[in-house]
């Protein structure tokens, strides 16, 4: 089974190299697949990645996980996302 959110990014300057990599540090925690969909999907645990979205402040983003522990990470990575500045 898969789980997602859309969430929107609240981040003033939105996400940038040190949040992406809180973020990233984060996702690596979980055994589930865990990816950022903007425009394009890429992986949630490589902060590289994110970066790559160019995730400004209001951008809208699904996050998705699918796996084990899915529901877990699905509302803990929402809750902190909502939290990097």
């Amino acid at each position: 089974m898969t789980v997602s959110k859309e969430i929107t990014i609240v981040a003033p300057h939105g996400i940038h190299m040190r949040p992406a990599t809180t973020f990233a540090k984060a996702a690596k925690e979980f055994e589930s697949k865990v990816t950022i969909t903007a425009g394009e999907t890429v992986s949630a645990k490589s902060p590289v990645k994110i970066i790559s979205l160019n995730l400004a402040k209001d951008t809208k983003i699904v996050l998705t996980c699918e796996g084990p522990d899915e529901e877990k990470a699905l509302e803990t990575l929402s809750a902190l996302i909502n939290t990097l500045e």
